[in-house]
């Protein structure tokens, strides 16, 4: 069931006009696996689906908004609504959908032990695996502010985590430099 439901997610992803979104699903996976070897699957899906709202035409963009933090609820509202649908399709039980969902839903903010893996994960992947994308996109001062953003949020855990990237000790040099 979970390879299905993943590729379907990975598929939906690959659609996205940013770059990295399916990759970025997968390695947050990786990582909440990582954080956390026995996973449920609810905790695996909402890893796998949490930025599903990126994959719209018409997604959510951080530059439309004054408010940062109006922009990620919005963001993880959306795609907690869209894996909800998907995940109906497969038949899998409402009571676990609804637990993805609520995984979805705080992605950004955490709040629960679960959530905060969810949390943790996703920011230890932004790192790992989009930082250099994210800087080609934005620029360093772009980048800059997101890694700032990420940083804040994470727990101690996923900096220990982050600060032994490669990603972020090149993103370091490069602000030296600067």
């Amino acid at each position: 069931m979970l390879e299905k439901i993943k590729y379907e997610i990975l598929r939906i992803l690959s659609n996205s006009d940013l770059d990295l979104e399916a990759e970025h699903a997968e390695n947050t996976l990786e990582w909440v696996l990582k954080i956390n070897p026995r996973a449920s699957l609810a905790l695996q899906i909402a890893a796998l689906g949490h930025d599903i709202e990126r994959s719209r035409q018409d997604r959510y963009r951080s530059e439309d908004f004054a408010d940062h933090s109006e922009y990620k609820r919005l963001h993880s509202e959306k795609g907690a609504e869209m894996l909800g649908e998907l995940l109906r399709e497969f038949k899998l039980e409402e009571d676990v959908i609804k637990e993805i969902q609520e995984l979805v839903r705080l992605h950004e903010v955490g709040g629960s032990e679960v959530a905060d893996v969810l949390r943790d994960a996703d920011s230890i992947s932004f790192f790992d695996n989009n930082l250099d994308f994210y800087i080609g996109y934005k620029g360093l001062e772009g980048a800059k502010k997101q890694v700032e953003y990420k940083f804040s949020r994470c727990s101690e855990r996923a900096k220990d985590y982050i600060k032994n990237l490669d990603s972020y000790k090149r993103f370091l040099g490069k602000m030296l430099l600067n």
